[in-house]
């Protein structure tokens, strides 16, 4: 059975596209975040070509599947995608093939965005609390109770291109803690150390070290370069060494 078989194969067996509110992968299974777990049928889930079991832990339906699980979660990610963009077709008229591209980026941006709204909106809010205590005098910036609650106001906005690495993954169908970590290589205190210094290269490449904290764009163009770069790394690298050789390549091509 192929892979985007399997996929449709266990779309429908949890109940349909629209049964599955989240899902995520780890190194042997697919975690299924679902509206409603009743409609599961889980003995032709198992019965399924590459299953080979399945756990319900955390609110979570996982399906244990191996070292194949990131060929059929890719499947599921293309099936979903394609989900949406059908029923984003179904609602617009007499649009152009322009206006359609520019629709799909402002969509993926959006979407990237969308799910760190809360966390973003609560930062905002605790700041202006802060300015507040400050204006009316009733805090002061040495005050060590001020230092901590700025820096958590502050920590969301300053890792942002973190935070956003994975959302973008996550958008984009690809791995998002690798979209985390070249989030966070942006950030890394080693290399921020080399912003000023005139003489920094990567492999004998001119390297110009730039402070990335609190950006979006950099973070959005490298994301969007990996999400192409991998799917090149896995049609050339062996399935045994893909776990390990897919992320360096992609984390180093970072700086080039």
């Amino acid at each position: 059975m192929s892979y985007e078989k399997i996929a449709k194969n266990l779309i429908d067996q949890v109940g349909g596209m629209e049964n599955i509110s989240n899902l995520s992968q780890c190194a042997t299974r697919l975690r299924f975040q679902l509206v409603d777990q009743n409609k599961v049928n889980d003995e032709k889930i198992k019965g399924t070509d590459l299953v080979l079991g399945t756990v319900v832990a955390g609110g979570q339906y996982q399906v244990i599947i191996g070292s194949k699980v990131a060929d059929v979660y890719k499947e599921i990610m293309k099936l979903k995608d394609k989900n949406t963009s059908e029923e984003i077709a179904n609602n617009v008229q007499n649009e152009t093939g322009t206006k359609k591209g520019v629709q799909g980026i402002f969509d993926i941006i959006s979407g990237s965005f969308l799910p760190l709204l809360g966390v973003l909106a609560g930062s905002g809010m605790l700041k202006a609390i802060l300015n507040l205590l400050l204006e009316f005098n009733l805090i002061n910036t040495n005050n060590s109770t001020y230092i901590v609650l700025s820096s958590i106001s502050n920590a969301v906005f300053y890792f942002l291109p973190i935070l956003l690495g994975f959302s973008l993954s996550k958008r984009l169908g690809v791995n998002v803690y690798i979209g985390a970590a070249i989030g966070a290589s942006l950030l890394e205190p080693g290399f921020m150390g080399l912003i000023g210094n005139g003489n920094v290269d990567f492999l004998g490449i001119k390297l110009i070290a730039i402070d990335y904290a609190s950006s979006v764009f950099p973070v959005f163009i490298a994301i969007a370069f990996y999400a192409k770069f991998e799917k090149l790394l896995i049609k050339f690298i062996p399935k045994m060494l893909q776990m390990f050789m897919v992320p360096i390549y992609l984390l180093l091509s970072l700086y080039r």
